[in-house]
């Protein structure tokens, strides 16, 4: 039996799929032209200098 979450994140990534025509550049448009009209602070952490692991975060 499939969780009832798990199948609204399949169903909503496949209706996602469906709509850029199943084309991974056309998301990468789509998600680029939301990102520029959102308010929402971007977080790039691409360039940091010190890298997480769970020696340093603590976990060990």
């Amino acid at each position: 039996m499939i969780d009832s979450i798990m199948q609204d994140i399949w169903n909503t990534k496949d209706e996602i799929a469906k709509e850029c025509g199943y084309d991974p550049k056309k998301l990468a448009e789509i998600l680029k032209i939301q990102q520029a009209s959102s308010r929402a602070e971007i977080l790039d952490y691409h360039n940091r200098t010190k890298k997480c692991t769970l020696q340093n975060a603590g976990v060990f």
